[in-house]
């Protein structure tokens, strides 16, 4: 019976009013304040609509491109001025695709004829500044350990480097050794014998003594 009743009252308040204030104001244009917001901010969305003559209301549903849905009633209470504002907020990080479309509203009284108009879908970006701090850490942390790992290798290579370097000075300096040694001897194989001194003559025999005369002595 109240069904009755309030289909009724429906019918007999679109009755009342003139063709053309029955007519659902149209949709126009829907706008985010910011495309793009943090996890812990409102998203803020205005839909623009044609004013009608007088106002009537005009039933929406906003959906909000996460499985939630919104029904409005454009001109009434606070939506009776275009354009009309609505928030919401996120529980996830992601991006949004928000749609509109005019919806027969059935409320007794206060039911509301499908807004008209075909507005474009508008995204939003929700960004989580905390998650993003952290990969950003994460990422410079990373590129600081590549760059220490980089800067090893470039060290070990240096090191590695620098030993050969010295082995190969070693091994010229052995080398350089060997040949002088090796041009030392030939030069002594080369040079000439000295020549040995001749054998002293042989000494000359000495002559006989001869014994000396006695004088004799004076005779008395």
């Amino acid at each position: 019976m109240k069904k009755i009743l309030s289909t009724a009252l429906v019918i007999s308040t679109f009755t009342l009013l003139p063709f053309g204030h029955v007519q659902a104001q149209e949709i126009k244009t829907l706008e985010l304040v910011s495309g793009k917001i943090s996890l812990d901010a409102m998203a803020e969305l205005n839909i623009n609509f044609a004013q009608t003559g007088e106002t009537v209301w005009c039933g929406l549903t906003v959906d909000w491109g996460n499985g939630a849905k919104q029904d409005i009633r454009i001109g009434d209470d606070n939506l009776k001025t275009s354009p009309a504002m609505l928030s919401y907020k996120y529980a996830a990080a992601g991006n949004y695709t928000i749609t509109a479309q005019g919806r027969l509203l059935v409320r007794g009284l206060k039911t509301a004829a499908s807004c008209g108009g075909n507005p474009r879908p508008v995204v939003v970006t929700v960004v989580d500044q905390a998650a993003l701090a952290a990969a950003e850490r994460q990422r410079v942390a990373q590129e600081q350990a590549e760059r220490a790992k980089q800067e090893a290798v470039e060290r070990e290579r240096a090191l590695a480097a620098k030993e050969l370097d010295l082995k190969r000075k070693e091994l010229e300096m052995k080398e350089d050794l060997l040949r002088r040694e090796e041009e030392m001897r030939k030069r002594a194989l080369a040079a000439p014998a000295p020549a040995r001194p001749a054998p002293p003559a042989p000494a000359a025999p000495a002559a006989p003594l001869t014994p000396k005369a006695v004088k004799p002595a004076d005779a008395f």
